[in-house]
């Protein structure tokens, strides 16, 4: 089957219609996530968005590709679909091994720091670097100065998440 034919275009009802096929269909799923990282954004896009959709509808159909796609979502420049399958990460640090967490770390403080990613990227990084400062309190450090030193240059988008997590890094870090 061709994904393509599952997304012909973004509207929601689409998405929901291929994450229904998929869910009936399980074994579609890896084709799905190969379409993710595809050369075409577009279809990269519509695709990733099903992929989040059904980890949404059926976690456990997802979980044991989790750390398969972080090796691509690192290589991918598709803004959408970075932004889309990092949500996979916010609930699923558990599963990555100890070097795909370090990958993930690496790959969040880049986003990070970076002021060309978009606000939802950044965020979202954010996010999840504070959960895996939770894991290895020795992170909370050095994500907070990361978080501070960019804080002022930041979007309305990025200075609420970041004050939310500077909130909690603060309250964290002084009950050491």
């Amino acid at each position: 089957m061709k994904i393509e034919c599952l997304l012909p275009d973004s509207f929601r009802q689409t998405a929901d219609l291929a994450t229904a096929f998929v869910l009936a269909n399980p074994e579609i799923l890896s084709e799905m996530i190969k379409v993710s990282f595809s050369d075409d954004k577009l279809m990269g896009m519509r695709a990733s968005r099903v992929v989040l959709l059904t980890y949404y509808q059926n976690p456990a159909l997802v979980k044991n590709q989790i750390p398969q796609i972080l090796d691509e979502l690192c290589l991918t420049k598709n803004s959408s679909t970075i932004r889309n399958l990092l949500h996979l990460y916010l609930d699923n640090i558990e599963v990555l091994d100890e070097s795909k967490f370090g990958k993930l770390v690496d790959f969040c403080f880049k986003l990070l720091e970076s002021p060309s990613a978009e606000i939802a990227q950044r965020a979202l990084a954010m996010q999840i670097l504070y959960i895996a400062s939770n894991i290895i309190p020795d992170f909370k450090d050095e994500l907070k100065a990361i978080i501070e030193f960019h804080y002022e240059e930041g979007s309305q988008g990025f200075k609420s998440t970041a004050k939310s997590i500077l909130k909690k890094l603060n309250k964290e870090i002084m009950q050491k």
